[in-house]
């Protein structure tokens, strides 16, 4: 246990002594602050506590839906921008270089001569690895709860699913960076393929998403196409999309969870664009659309790739003579 303490609070003095983790840091820190600094005023909406303000006869503390407004900046910007993709690309710099430079000659010779077996080692330094991210989206999570909390005096505790998704989404990329530095122990290559696979994975899961939508539309009269026009095609992008992490409907899974006084705060959005004259209602075939893969299918397929591709560098990792 010592062993595997030692090796965690070497991962820990890596990344703290590099400038980038506490960019990064501050970075989350400051983007979560700035949201809680958002609030509405009788006339309109304030920024930075009151200190910037804008009129706005549509979103004030008069409107019926402001509090689902300031929810929906969470849902629909925070989750999939900050937390979905910024926050995960800093986080991959940040980490990339911890296995090429614990694969180095002298540094890995240390590690191994220690009364630890190899695949604890491995995993050990993994984890490490991944409590990096956990620590940054728990300090973002904390201080959003904490800030509608205090705006709308409701608490979403389903805010800090975000911890174990995130962290499932970035692990999905972060595998195959580790497959890699255990094969070459390049940096950059090792990022670069990390980068390669999270794009090929959203565009099959893209075209299995849009395979979908040809196949079961329900304009399908309208476009005079046959009953099952489509669908083995959609049946075979399935089957190929099948093995890839859900890297993006992870995020969702999360803007689906966190509701305001048990609703998801969508109500807001048609009411804000049919004051301004425009139409906007979610479709029942859009909604089925997004639930047509379960919980357990989304969350099992991308653990399996996890569990595959660490499984192949663990591996390679013992087999390798150092």
């Amino acid at each position: 246990m010592t062993q595997i303490l030692a090796v965690l609070w070497d991962s820990y003095k890596l990344l703290t002594a590099k400038k980038l983790f506490w960019i990064t840091l501050g970075l989350t820190i400051l983007i979560a602050l700035i949201y809680a600094s958002i609030g509405t005023y009788d006339q309109g909406v304030s920024l930075l506590f009151g200190v910037i303000k804008w009129k706005s006869d549509l979103i004030n503390a008069q409107a019926s839906f402001a509090d689902h407004f300031y929810m929906k900046i969470f849902t629909d910007h925070l989750v999939p921008w900050w937390l979905g993709f910024f926050s995960i690309v800093l986080a991959l710099i940040s980490t990339t270089p911890i296995f090429p430079n614990f694969l180095d000659k002298g540094s890995v010779d240390v590690a191994i001569s220690k009364p630890v077996s190899r695949t604890t080692l491995f995993l050990t330094k993994y984890i490490g690895s991944l409590l990096f991210v956990a620590a940054q989206v728990a300090i973002f999570c904390v201080i959003c709860y904490l800030a509608q909390g205090y705006r709308l005096a409701h608490w979403s505790p389903q805010i800090f699913l975000a911890v174990p998704l995130i962290l499932l989404a970035f692990s999905s990329i972060y595998c195959v960076i580790v497959l890699t530095a255990v094969l070459t122990r390049s940096t950059i290559f090792s990022l670069l393929m990390g980068l390669v696979m999270w794009g090929v994975g959203t565009i099959i899961n893209g075209a299995e998403e849009g395979a979908y939508n040809y196949a079961y539309s329900p304009l399908k009269e309208i476009m005079r196409r046959s009953e099952n026009d489509g669908q083995i095609t959609h049946e075979i992008v399935q089957k190929i999309s099948t093995p890839f992490p859900k890297i993006e409907r992870l995020k969702t899974l999360l803007q689906d969870e966190v509701k305001l006084n048990g609703e998801k705060p969508d109500g807001y959005l048609d009411a804000f664009l049919n004051a301004m004259g425009a139409d906007r209602v979610e479709s029942a075939f859009n909604i089925q659309a997004r639930q047509r893969h379960s919980l357990t299918y989304i969350i099992g397929s991308t653990l399996a790739y996890n569990f595959g591709v660490l499984g192949i560098a663990c591996f390679f990792f013992n087999r390798r003579d150092y």
